[in-house]
This record gives C-alpha cells, structure tokens and sequence, in this order.
C-alpha cells in the first residue's frame, strides 16, 4: 500500500524556522529607527544614561548637533563603562555614529576620563570621532555636570540632554545600539560589575535582562547581608 501524504492538520514535530528580525531603516526614518531599537530591546534609562528612547522622541522638537558617549564611571571601583569602551569599542563606535546619523547629522563625541584609555582615544579618533579627556571627579558623570565641562552648557538637574541640543548615552547602551545596527543582535544582557573589598578584586558579568539582584546573588552563592549594592 502506497504511503498516505501527511495530514496538513496534524502539527509539524520539525522545528520552526527562525523568526526574521526586520532589517535597519534608512538613517532618514527617525521614527522607524525607534521602533527598531524597541524592537530589538534596546533601552537605557540610568543617571549615566538618560532614557534614550525618551531622548529620540524629544529630538524630533528640537535638532540635536552633539551626541555624547560617556566612557566615565561614578565609582573607580566599578568600571563599568570603561571597560565596555576596552572590550566593545567597535560597536560603541558603531552605536554612537549611528544615533549621531539618525537626529539629524550630528557630531558624535566619546569623553574619558584623562590618561586612562589610550588605544581607545587612538581607536575611536581614526574613525571620525571627537574624543574629550577630562578629570573623572564624582559626580563628573552626572548629566548636568557632563554638559557644562565639556560644552559649557547648562543643563536643568532631572531634564533630558536635548533641552540643550545633545542626546547622551554611556557605552553599555552604545554598544547595544551598535549590536542591534550592525549584527542584528537584541540587548539580551547586560553588565553588571561585583568588587570584593577584602580582595580588592572587581569582576564584571553580563548577565540576563531583568534579572534580579535575589536571583543573582543566589547564584554566585553570595549572602544578602552585610554588603552595599549599588545601581545607576
């Protein structure tokens, strides 16, 4: 007996194939680039990193000539992102020019802190960049204190950088930016930094979007008790 043709209304154990993620717009469609970065899961909402979703709807009120990539930490002991800016240098790169296109043209400028990353400035000057060094005094990451040292610009405590012609972002969402650009890659995770006092070691992870610090902690088998966490 000759084999029956399979039942189109029996379900299909094969696996399905890979959802296809939408490409890149055009650097003109401003709009469609925010739904884009939504779509891949790209936020940043943080004292370092004012919302940048929440800053790339403001721009279309009022045009943007400078987008800011800040390398600065608020605390030595926490690194953060400059390491991002060490170890993912090409896609904070690639992030940063691509939120500078996508407002409008804008000068793309990544500020460090003074003397601390030299093959970054090197890096990022021979693609096109403005780099700023400056001092790296807490609370120099601060938004506020960020615009008027390097564009003597004053910026309202709790106002996002557009109200001054500028969108900022840090190297974590830079970088998360550039992922999505580039290599259609969705911000999955993110890093977060652990420094031993006793040792006086800093370790840094990237761990799951939305995971809590409970969850985390219970996985490195770390108790709750006696330390500070701090988040920004």
């Amino acid at each position: 007996q000759a084999d029956r043709p399979p039942d189109s209304r029996q379900p299909s154990l094969a696996p399905s194939p890979p959802a296809a993620r939408p490409p890149a717009p055009a650097d003109s469609d401003r709009g469609g680039w925010i739904d884009h970065l939504r779509a891949y899961g790209v936020w940043a909402d943080r004292w370092t990193s004012p919302s940048l979703l929440a800053q790339l709807h403001e721009s279309f009120k009022r045009p943007i000539d400078t987008v800011i990539c800040s390398a600065l930490d608020g605390d030595p002991n926490l690194p953060i992102a400059a390491a991002i800016a060490t170890q993912e240098l090409d896609r904070v790169i690639a992030g940063l020019q691509t939120i500078a296109r996508i407002v409008g043209g804008a000068r793309p400028m990544l500020v460090l802190q003074r003397r601390l990353l030299p093959e970054v400035v090197a890096s990022a000057r021979g693609q096109g960049v403005t780099v700023m060094e400056i001092v790296n005094d807490y609370p120099q990451a601060d938004p506020t204190i960020l615009l008027a040292s390097v564009l003597n610009r004053r910026l309202r405590p709790g106002r996002l950088p557009t109200d001054q012609g500028v969108v900022l972002l840090d190297t974590i969402a830079a970088a998360a930016v550039g992922r999505a650009a580039r290599s259609s890659q969705p911000m999955l995770r993110v890093p977060v930094a652990v420094f031993n006092h006793a040792r006086q070691a800093t370790v840094l992870y990237a761990v799951p979007v939305r995971s809590s610090l409970a969850h985390l902690l219970s996985c490195w088998k770390t108790a709750a008790v006696g330390f500070v966490y701090r988040g920004g």
